[in-house]
């Protein structure tokens, strides 16, 4: 290294957040799809089975806004963790180990983020899993 320049952090790593960044925003995107055809099953079948009960119907823009903050979440924590990230002692692993490791914390961060927005508990969400 030459005297007086300066180290940078790693490219690696955040080239790998990027990549496992676009499989996470594809997971959510999915998740969410998920939870909207579940809400409408109970839907269907509530208005089937039980008409006098107050079931709401699914409402596909709450959906959609859940999903854009879910995303937002993650970008950002993703972007956040990354620099956090090189700071730490995971910056000896490998970039790919780094860019999962940001990724999936990102995406749980944005999973309980997109959970919260519908008004899902994401510990409940667990439990009853």
């Amino acid at each position: 290294m030459r005297v007086g320049a300066k180290s940078r952090p790693p490219v690696g790593p955040v080239w790998w957040v990027l990549v496992f960044g676009g499989l996470t925003t594809a997971g959510l995107g999915v998740f969410t799809w998920v939870l909207l055809v579940m809400h409408a099953l109970g839907y269907g079948v509530a208005a089937v089975f039980a008409p006098e009960t107050e079931v709401a119907a699914p409402d596909g823009g709450r959906y959609g806004l859940a999903f854009v903050v879910g995303v937002i979440v993650n970008l950002a924590a993703a972007a956040g963790l990354t620099r956090l990230a090189s700071h730490t002692a995971i910056r000896t692993c490998p970039p790919v180990a780094q860019g999962l490791g940001t990724a999936l914390v990102a995406a749980t961060v944005a999973s309980c983020a997109l959970l919260l927005m519908l008004g899902i508990s994401p510990v409940g969400f667990l439990l009853a899993l």
